[in-house]
């Protein structure tokens, strides 16, 4: 296994590498609001990212790989049929008009590579978990939280 350091690090380039790619297609296409499509999509890449890299071998990674696969994709979907042909976000036109020329600049930093930033940072329980060699069995906090994204899952569709 990669030290915690390194693991770590590899899951936030990921997102950065993610959400810069993103940033580069928004603009092509003068919008910015698919950032919210790669959200979701975020924890579901540093999830099996983490994954790949646990030494253990508990159910546990694969349990939380999984459901966060489930959240992540969900969401994503949502936000994008959501948003689906209904041109920019009222927020990110806003600071696109107060930018001026210099917005796809703008939008880098406090669009899409901050959402990175705190997708890492938000993301790091689930890490930490993934990564950790104990309890070596699944517990009742690991049904409960199963149970709460499955109901979500039903209700939310």
């Amino acid at each position: 296994m990669e030290t915690l350091g390194n693991v770590l690090l590899m899951n936030l380039a990921a997102v950065l590498v993610m959400m810069t790619m993103g940033w580069l297609v928004s603009l092509l296409i003068k919008n910015v609001t698919i950032v919210d499509s790669l959200w979701g999509l975020g924890f579901v890449v540093i999830a099996w990212l983490t994954l790949f890299h646990s030494n253990t071998s508990s159910i546990r990674p694969w349990l939380i790989a999984a459901l966060v696969t489930v959240w992540g994709l969900r969401l994503a979907i949502y936000l994008t049929r959501r948003n689906w042909g209904k041109g920019e976000d009222p927020r990110y036109e806003t600071w696109r008009t107060k930018s001026g020329g210099i917005f796809w600049l703008h939008s880098f930093f406090k669009v899409f590579i901050l959402q990175a930033l705190f997708m890492w940072v938000i993301s790091l329980s689930m890490q930490f978990a993934q990564l950790s060699a104990l309890p070596k069995h699944l517990t009742g906090w690991d049904m409960l939280g199963t149970t709460a994204v499955r109901l979500t899952f039903l209700y939310t569709v």
